[in-house]
């Protein structure tokens, strides 16, 4: 049990008697089980000092409600409110699993998850951000005062299981020819979350994903961290029926040829080669981006967009037995460093970048710095700054294969890099190519412009998501229109165009026009290199024009910091300091926080995340005031 005043008791109503758990054994308890039919309530000292707008974790005995996968014992969330209601919810993010007592919540009941910024409601449990995949388990409680004590009260029959899918499995769906049908193109993160929340919502048309991919939709961000992926390992949803029972049809390895708005339909081709048509009442398309490609000629020269390419890496790298792999990583961006953090571990790698330092064009120059010696430490060769273009020698043996990477310095000199495997990471380009001449795409980047409810543009029942959407930033109204390659960002486009899709066919039913909600959520980013997690969140549309960085003093005040070196150190002490140094970057604009980067100072990034998006941000501080010192998580009141 935690320590403080919070322990569990079980009361049975009909006996009217309360007992301790840990005073009785297992069989003396056997009225106590999942799906009991007896009243059976699980009733919780709170003590005082839960305080309004405050958590806490709760155990549960595991003789009587067993133990999670890692052999803990269960638990359950406890959240007190502004208006002093209590709420008991489970505990654990449905994202990847974080603890959400140590998140944020806000006066209105919302929890934020201190990772990666999934949110939930706690009144009712259900998810209202990505990247978290379910709802949150709500239990049924009630509370009570006596003898100065606070007890909250609880049906341990309920206590079955943490999450819920937020889509019911569902019979009939779209039966009927008369039944609307949504088409979905892609089946990436934005496409999988149309298709969850218009089924959450309960939309009884048909719901069809179509998607180039041989496989069912997968946690792409696991692709730069890990080696050996397959769709089983990576997939969103583990259950083999999931999509089925939901009704929402999967047709993998299916390509978009074209698209004709005015017979709404699209041109399709099928595995087999041949040609199809699918109509629609509503079109999304959400087909994602791909991988910019040095070159096509060698097939050791790779691009991470798939679970193809993540396996071509691991086979390369695979038949090299006899010595340690050589790795170059070409692009200073996340998914190059994500990978050269992970193959360091078995490969000499060196990365190669056009910036100073490696995410300097993002984070600034001190964090740069921060990650050149994180790489360097843990064995990256770092090379940055470099200016010219990239050539790659043939094997002898081979010519399909590149066994060197040639840099040419500016004087004309040339230096070679051994290479068994090269990964090019320089960025991705929206995949929009079958969606011309049928929409207009924009001039610069093949983009699809959208409307703040994230329609295309001139159209009534086509709507685009995720990393092909140009859309209105709502937090910089004055700004022009932006496109950002984020998971959670692709995720919530979905989530939102779901919605929708759900209001305007509500409205078409009962004769009205629709009542439609505006794209507004803070993008959320993270990465994880060698051990340390960064959260990014925010936008900077128009870039920034100063960076404070602020690290944790040796009294726990913060301290504003000016260089790498009073970051850090430059001393013996650098790199372990580097290992474990905490320290938040944030990004300014005419005297206005526009992003923020965090680094060992969960949940900070979350907190600001809540800042930005309440109240127009009116209560987010200025750049005045964060070079002041002023502490996001204990200064700031949501």
């Amino acid at each position: 049990m935690r320590s403080g005043s919070t322990y569990v008791l079980i009361k049975h109503l009909k006996k009217a008697r309360r007992l301790l758990f840990a005073t009785r054994s297992l069989s003396e308890m056997a009225s106590v089980k999942r799906h009991n039919e007896t009243s059976n309530w699980l009733e919780i000292e709170v003590g005082a000092d839960l305080r309004p707008g405050q958590m806490r974790a709760v155990d549960l005995p595991q003789s009587l409600f067993g133990a999670n996968d890692k052999g803990e014992p269960r638990s359950i969330l406890l959240s007190r409110l502004a208006d002093g209601s209590y709420h008991a919810t489970g505990r654990r993010c449905t994202h990847y699993n974080a603890p959400l007592e140590t998140g944020v919540l806000n006066p209105d009941g919302h929890v934020r998850c201190p990772w990666h910024g999934a949110c939930f409601n706690v009144r009712t449990g259900d998810i209202e951000d990505s990247p978290g995949l379910d709802n949150l388990k709500k239990y049924t409680l009630s509370s009570r005062v006596a003898n100065g004590k606070v007890y909250a009260t609880l049906d341990a029959s309920e206590i079955v299981e943490d999450r819920l899918h937020p889509s019911p499995a569902c019979a009939g769906a779209g039966s009927t020819s008369a039944a609307p049908v949504v088409l979905i193109i892609g089946g990436g993160a934005s496409g999988f979350a149309a298709a969850e929340r218009l089924r959450e919502l309960k939309f009884n048309g048909k719901v069809i994903i179509l998607t180039k991919e041989a496989y069912f939709p997968i946690d792409r961000p696991l692709l730069s961290k890990m080696m050996g992926a397959t769709a089983e390992k990576v997939a969103l949803r583990k259950e083999p029926t999931y999509f089925t029972e939901r009704e929402i049809d999967v047709r993998t390895s299916h390509e978009v040829v074209s698209v004709e708005t005015a017979k709404k339909h699209v041109t399709v081709k099928t595995p087999s080669g041949q040609t199809v048509e699918f109509k629609y009442d509503h079109l999304v398309l959400a087909t994602g981006s791909t991988a910019r490609q040095l070159t096509t000629e060698f097939s050791n020269v790779v691009v991470l967009r798939d679970i193809a390419d993540n396996e071509q890496i691991s086979k390369v790298l695979g038949s090299i037995v006899d010595r340690k792999p050589n790795v170059v990583c070409i692009g200073g961006g996340f998914v190059g460093l994500e990978m050269a953090a992970v193959l360091s571990k078995s490969a000499n790698v060196t990365v190669i970048g056009r910036n100073k330092f490696p995410l300097d064009n993002i984070l600034g120059p001190i964090v740069g710095q921060f990650y050149t010696r994180l790489h360097e430490i843990n064995g990256v060769k770092v090379v940055m700054n470099y200016k010219g273009n990239y050539k790659f020698e043939p094997s002898a043996n081979d010519s399909s294969i590149a066994t060197a990477v040639i840099l040419t310095a500016p004087d004309g000199t040339e230096s070679k890099i051994p290479a068994d495997l090269v990964l090019t990471g320089i960025g991705a380009s929206p995949t929009t190519s079958a969606f011309k001449p049928a929409f207009h795409t924009n001039d610069r980047d093949g983009s699809i412009p959208v409307d703040a409810y994230l329609r295309v543009l001139d159209s009534t029942d086509v709507w685009a998501a995720g990393d092909i959407a140009r859309y209105p930033y709502a937090f910089e109204p004055a700004s022009p229109p932006v496109r950002i390659e984020h998971w959670t960002v692709a995720m919530n486009h979905g989530r939102r165009v779901g919605e929708n899709i759900v209001a305007v066919e509500n409205a078409r039913k009962e004769g009205r026009e629709p009542s439609l909600n505006a794209y507004a959520t803070v993008p959320f980013f993270w990465t994880n290199q060698h051990g340390r997690g960064l959260r990014y969140v925010g936008h900077p549309v128009g870039g920034y024009d100063e960076v404070v960085v602020i690290r944790d003093g040796e009294d726990g005040k913060p301290v504003v910091v000016g260089s790498f070196a009073e970051l850090v150190g430059d001393g013996e002490e650098r790199d372990e300091k580097v290992k474990s140094v905490k320290f938040v970057a944030v990004y300014g604009m005419n005297g206005k926080v526009v992003a923020i980067a965090t680094v060992g100072k969960d949940p900070l990034a979350s907190k600001v995340d809540e800042l930005m998006q309440r109240d127009g941000g009116r209560k987010m501080p200025s750049m005045e005031a964060v070079k002041g010192g002023i502490d996001f998580l204990n200064d700031v009141q949501l």
